[in-house]
């Protein structure tokens, strides 16, 4: 399909409404068959699908043009979202070779539409601190597992309330975590068979090793999905510091898939990528509009973030527990900068006190 020039919508009304037959070459007679319609979903619907039948794809802006629309607003507007209009449309992925464990069957777990923001994100997640593994037993039955590992001591609220509560939405899997004080460690587990196929078979992520992993296809065809996956990588696997957002993969695809979209999105941004890992470092400036229009959801990085907006400091080493105590006015924020200057290695402190204790010292000092 050829690519929607973004020049293209700045264009008077007139002229867009003549872009579907003078770029695209599509069939006048069609395009008048369309615009005739008085419903405007069904007009939209017809649109869509004459996309899909030309080219296996459909685009926004070209949906509302042949519709005889000037902009994609009226496609929220009648249907809350491209992708809802999408799911009229485009095929369902075949998951008849996809067999659920009887616990899978007892537990009610279920898979998503693949076209789902929701998914988009988890997926992200998943690239990030994610990972698939099967292990076959001596009596050759197996078992499946999804896991997702972060920082206890940082990610702890990330974990047990956004993480547990996607992967209700996405699979009604009710998740539960291991907390590893002696490696400040935070494990969240789904052990569903349903869940590891789905994942591995249908959107094609790798058992194991996620050097050779990519952003699916239906991901990187629609920009809204691009996003929700980049939030997902961005909450797990980068770091905020006063330079702005970084972080590294072992997936050299990923992490070019990952420039693609923000080169679209108007993003700067410096790659680095050597044999076996890639690098991104986003600026500030770039980092400040992810947050303030992409919406993050780990309340580590938000806590940084929000810290810096009220305050304007960045402080290193400090605890999510702790720079939301700043936000909600119970610690000062010059005396956890005193603190974390004398204060002992995060780490060592865990694996001593505990994870509930090394949080209520650190407030009370």
């Amino acid at each position: 399909m050829m690519k929607i020039k973004h020049s293209w919508r700045r264009l008077p009304f007139s002229t867009r409404l003549d872009i579907p037959t003078h770029y695209f070459g599509i069939d006048e007679q069609e395009i008048r068959r369309i615009r005739a319609i008085s419903d405007s979903k069904t007009k939209l619907i017809e649109s869509a699908r004459l996309q899909y039948e030309l080219y296996g794809d459909i685009h926004n802006d070209l949906t509302v043009w042949i519709a005889g629309y000037a902009s994609d607003a009226t496609i929220r507007s009648r249907f809350g979202s491209m992708l809802s209009l999408r799911n009229m449309i485009y095929p369902p992925p075949d998951t008849s070779h996809l067999k659920p464990s009887i616990m899978d069957i007892k537990r009610r777990i279920s898979i998503p539409d693949i076209y789902n923001e929701d998914l988009a994100e988890e997926v992200g997640i998943h690239l990030g601190d994610g990972n698939l593994f099967i292990e076959t037993h001596k009596d050759y039955t197996k078992s499946y597992q999804y896991s997702i590992h972060g920082n206890l001591l940082n990610e702890t609220q990330y974990h047990r309330e956004w993480i547990y509560s996607l992967l209700k939405k996405l699979y009604n899997y009710s998740a539960y975590s291991v907390c590893r004080d002696d490696k400040n460690l935070i494990s969240t587990f789904c052990k569903s068979k349903l869940v590891v196929e789905f994942k591995s078979k249908i959107l094609g992520l790798p058992i194991g090793s996620k050097k050779i992993a990519q952003i699916p296809l239906f991901i990187m065809e629609h920009e809204e999905l691009q996003k929700r996956c980049l939030i997902g990588i961005f909450d797990t696997d980068f770091s905020l510091n006063k330079y702005g957002l970084s972080g590294s993969l072992t997936s050299l695809k990923v992490i070019k898939q990952m420039s693609y979209i923000l080169k679209q999105q108007k993003i700067k941004h410096v790659v680095n990528i050597t044999r076996d890992l890639g690098r991104i470092a986003i600026p500030k400036d770039g980092t400040m509009s992810i947050f303030e229009e992409w919406k993050m959801h780990n309340s580590k990085h938000l806590s940084k973030y929000q810290l810096y907006k009220e305050f304007g400091i960045h402080i290193p080493f400090s605890t999510t527990t702790e720079r939301q105590a700043v936000l909600l006015g119970k610690l000062d924020a010059r005396k956890l900068k005193k603190l974390n200057l004398k204060k002992p290695h995060l780490k060592d402190m865990v694996s001593i006190y505990g994870h509930e204790r090394t949080c209520s010292y650190l407030l009370k000092t």
